[in-house]
């Protein structure tokens, strides 16, 4: 739904649960982050997210730019 709103491209990957309430999203995406900022030069990212369980990750890579966009 979200790449109807804007021109970059959007990845959508689906996980697999570990239980109804667990899945590997946020490792996921905080290693996914990690690997475009030091391996490919990526220095901007877009994170879409029901919680905040990203914060760590933002303050972790203090030389990247995120725009966060928080669902209610």
């Amino acid at each position: 739904m979200l790449a109807g709103y804007i021109d970059i491209p959007v990845e959508y990957e689906m996980m697999t649960r570990l239980k109804d309430n667990k899945s590997l999203a946020d490792i996921k995406v905080a290693t996914r982050t990690c690997k475009e900022f030091y391996e490919n030069g990526v220095d901007s990212f877009v994170l879409v997210s029901s919680d905040s369980d990203y914060w760590g990750l933002i303050e972790a890579l203090p030389k990247a730019k995120f725009l966060v966009m928080v669902e209610h």
